[in-house]
């Protein structure tokens, strides 16, 4: 069995329980909290895929098993007839496992939203990618280093591996979770399946956790016979050779059927025309999905392109299929020279965009932002993304990120989701400041 978790979330949940518990089994009984995300849990025939598991021990537990239940709203296992399991906590994302027994749908409220649309903010990364990561193969390090790391054009050799081993599993994390559920809606699974071939172009790719969480995601959303054409751009040709290593083990790891064909491009981002460069090479292809994370912050910050947001929609939503998405994602911290956060400026830039091209063009996610088109606040967004691995348990990123498509398709999705509120702003240090957007 998994290891025991004794933390303050963990004291207080079991306090809870107990409280209950108490009312409602006869005589004694021990309650413990699990570490949720250990696979050995396979083993016990129970995968609920929460960050714990509440274990029970009592003698014919198995009597008390509906009331227990009935009372706390949750779905039971009884392996035997002195245990009864129970996820709690946040959900997992395991991509190890099939996307439709990771996602458990809640008890929905009266008068909620039935779509089942939620981000998803808690992953896994795949046992594969942490081997070959901080194994023998690579060897990289988990080391934060936020100041050095925010350039990665100059980085040495060694300064790479720990780069890939701290951030590459962030961008994995931060993919799977945005596009998990979009994926799975009717409305883009649906045209995404009539494909002859899924496009994805990346600006800025780095060693391309961003790509391989998307990979996930389309291997167990679509079908698998589509193949995949990725056009990587990046100034760092070490890391691109690192993409096209982790791209190759995906395909031995999950036995995927579809061709994958990798066009990487060395091509730093220093000004306008190097945009247009990009432009250029990518001739008149269209995308199904287009990335840009992380990498307008540099731009901005080394004053390179102060406008970077509005530029990189001005320059690359045309490339979009009908059905096609861009993420344009970045860090929340400040920008120094102007004082002010990157989320403020992204928002602000995006919404001009949109604002100029409202007959083409609408924000899909998020929500709120898809809702009021015709906001032109800089507001400060952040969501918040928790990826565990070997080296580190429930690692969090802080990002602000818009999906902008065409407006045909948004309307489409958001009449599929329906009515959702969504958190568009998570505090750093009080997830109880976590806020909705004041005009939703």
């Amino acid at each position: 069995m998994s290891k025991v978790i004794d933390n303050n979330d963990t004291k207080e949940l079991i306090e809870f329980y107990k409280m209950g518990l108490d009312s409602i089994i006869q005589g004694e009984y021990s309650i413990t909290c699990y570490d949720g995300k250990d696979p050995s849990w396979e083993h016990e025939g129970y995968l609920p895929f929460t960050e714990y598991i509440v274990v029970i021990d009592k003698t014919d537990i198995i009597n008390y098993q509906k009331t227990i239940e009935s009372f706390f709203g949750v779905t039971s296992f009884v392996p035997n007839n002195n245990k009864l399991f129970f996820g709690c906590g946040n959900k997992t994302v395991n991509p190890d496992s099939k996307m439709d027994e990771v996602l458990q749908e809640k008890p929905k409220k009266e008068n909620e939203n039935n779509s089942g649309f939620e981000i998803i903010t808690h992953a896994i990364l795949p046992s594969y990618l942490d081997e070959l990561i901080y194994g023998e193969f690579f060897g990289a390090k988990y080391q934060p280093d936020h100041q050095r790391y925010e350039y990665n054009l100059d980085l040495t050799e060694e300064e790479l591996l720990i780069y890939l081993g701290t951030y590459f599993p962030r961008s994995f994390g931060e993919s799977l979770c945005l596009f998990l559920q979009i994926i799975k809606t009717e409305t883009i699974n649906s045209g995404l399946n009539r494909k002859d071939c899924i496009n994805i172009l990346d600006i800025g790719c780095g060693s391309g956790g961003e790509i391989l969480g998307l990979l996930h995601i389309l291997d167990n959303n679509n079908e698998s016979n589509i193949p995949i054409n990725i056009y990587s751009f990046d100034g760092n040709q070490l890391v691109q050779d690192i993409l096209m290593e982790l791209v190759s083990q995906f395909q031995d790891a999950t036995k995927t059927k579809r061709r994958i064909q990798i066009y990487t491009n060395v091509q730093r981002i220093d000004g306008i025309s190097d945009v247009e460069t990009i432009k250029t090479n990518i001739g008149g292809l269209s995308f199904d999905f287009i990335l840009c994370n992380k990498m307008c912050n540099e731009l901005i910050s080394r004053g390179h392109i102060k406008d970077a947001y509005l530029l990189m929609c001005n320059s690359f939503t045309s490339f979009l299929d009908s059905t096609g998405l861009f993420l344009i994602l970045d860090v929340t911290t400040k920008d120094e020279k102007s004082s002010r956060f990157f989320p403020e400026l992204l928002n602000e830039q995006v919404n001009k965009f949109v604002t100029g091209h409202s007959k083409e063009f609408s924000t899909m996610l998020p929500i709120s932002c898809a809702l009021h088109p015709e906001c032109m606040s800089s507001c400060f967004t952040q969501r918040r993304f928790y990826i565990s691995h070997s080296q580190k348990q429930n690692d969090m990123s802080k990002v602000a990120y818009r999906i902008i498509a065409r407006k045909t398709l948004c309307e489409k999705f958001m009449k599929e989701i329906g009515n959702v509120k969504e958190i568009v702003n998570e505090s750093v240090k009080d997830a109880g400041d976590s806020a909705s957007c004041p005009l939703t």
